[in-house]
Order: structure tokens, then C-alpha cells, then sequence
């Protein structure tokens, strides 16, 4: 472990930049656990919020517009305890939040934002049944899912 933690650092410590570097982490940091993800976030001192700056795993274009507050999430438990947490089921953890729905469901939709009054909505749904998507049959489906 002492020599890939050593390559972690390397890499991060010869990038030519702060982004470079932080992708080199996740990266790194990612293969060398053997998880799905890993993110880095900083405190944004003027919002007081979490930002998101560099992820192998999420959604690369949350970097630098993702913001969590200290009270959401399994980040904001880590952050607001200034502690490493290691969850073999993160999914289990109370702090996590998943909501399964029918996206065409505006009733559902709107119930959920009722409830959990986000500040933002990213909408990572999509058909992917790409030959199929221009069907007529299911032309409505592929826009409510995608729009």
C-alpha cells in the first residue's frame, strides 16, 4: 500500500495544475480502492457549501457546479464530522438519499421536490435504447424521459 500511496502522491505533486492534479487523485485514489467513485469537494467560503472539483465516477460535468451543504448527504456527514468514513453499503447509511420514481410521473416529481425542497436537480435519466428511441410508438416516451 506505502508504494501506491507513494505514485498517489507523485502524481499529484508533478501535475502542472490544481485540476490536473485533484483529477490525478480521484483517479488514483479510485483504482487503488477499488470502488466505483471517488470525489473531492472543498468548502466554498463565500456560499458555505460543499463544491465539487474533481470526480472519477460522477458525472464529470458536476465539477464545478455540484454544491452540497453541510447537511446532505453522506459527504456532508464526512465533512461536517471532519472524519473518514468507510461505508461497504453506502446505500444503507441514513444519510444517503435515493428516490426511485417514474420520472413521467409529474405528481411523483412534484411530491418528491415538495418534500426534499432541493436547491438543484440534476437529471441524469436517459433512454438508451438509442435504436429504438426514433420508433414512432415511442417518440412521446423517449421526450418525457429526456426533456
Amino acid at each position: 500500500m506505502l508504494t501506491i500511496l507513494r505514485k498517489i502522491v507523485e502524481s499529484v505533486s508533478s501535475a502542472e495544475s490544481l485540476t490536473l492534479a485533484m483529477q490525478n487523485l480521484v483517479m488514483k485514489t479510485k483504482e487503488a480502492l477499488g470502488v466505483d467513485c471517488c470525489s473531492v469537494y472543498i468548502k466554498d467560503q463565500a456560499s458555505n457549501m460543499l463544491q465539487l472539483i474533481a470526480t472519477d465516477g460522477l458525472d464529470p460535468k458536476a465539477v464545478g457546479t455540484l454544491t452540497l451543504g453541510f447537511d446532505e448527504g453522506v459527504v456532508g456527514l464526512v465533512a461536517r464530522n471532519l472524519e473518514m468514513i468507510n461505508l461497504a453499503d453506502a446505500s444503507n447509511n441514513p444519510n444517503f438519499k435515493f428516490v426511485k420514481m417514474d420520472i413521467t410521473d409529474a405528481d411523483a416529481v412534484n411530491a418528491v421536490m415538495e418534500e426534499v425542497k432541493p436547491e438543484a436537480v440534476i437529471h441524469c435519466a436517459a433512454w438508451t435504447a438509442v435504436d429504438a428511441a426514433e420508433d414512432e410508438d415511442k417518440k412521446d416516451k423517449v421526450y418525457a424521459i429526456n426533456v
